[in-house]
């Protein structure tokens, strides 16, 4: 949830995805593009105006370009699980400032849809 954003100014979010298998089992988690993708730019679109705000979705909280998962990119790659016991993931995601300039006040979201492959 970015919560309120300052036309113009940048807006950061954080969570996180867990991912829970059997001890020993290989996986590879990955993100979608999300429900509003365009080419591979996320975005999160305004319903009543069909504006649309891009955003970013990191494995790092610097948020710096190379820690950017892009659509249908992998959170985590390979990993081995130590035991059952879910795993938790950071991502940390932010709409950037130039991408908010228009200040088209509205409800944003998007919908992401996380795969688990094993």
């Amino acid at each position: 949830n970015f919560g309120s954003i300052t036309p113009g100014s940048a807006a950061d979010a954080e969570g996180s995805i867990g991912a829970a298998c059997t001890t020993g089992t290989t996986y590879t988690s990955t993100i979608d593009g999300g429900s509003s993708l365009i080419d591979t730019n996320r975005r999160l679109a305004e319903a009543e105006s069909e504006n649309y705000l891009e955003y970013i979705i990191s494995i790092d909280e610097s948020r710096s370009v190379d820690s950017y998962i892009p659509a249908n990119g992998a959170l985590v790659s390979n990993a081995v699980a130590a035991s059952s016991a879910t795993v938790n993931y950071p991502v940390y995601g932010r709409v950037l400032a130039d991408e908010n300039s228009a200040g088209v006040v509205g409800t944003y979201s998007d919908t992401l849809g996380i795969t688990v492959t094993y």
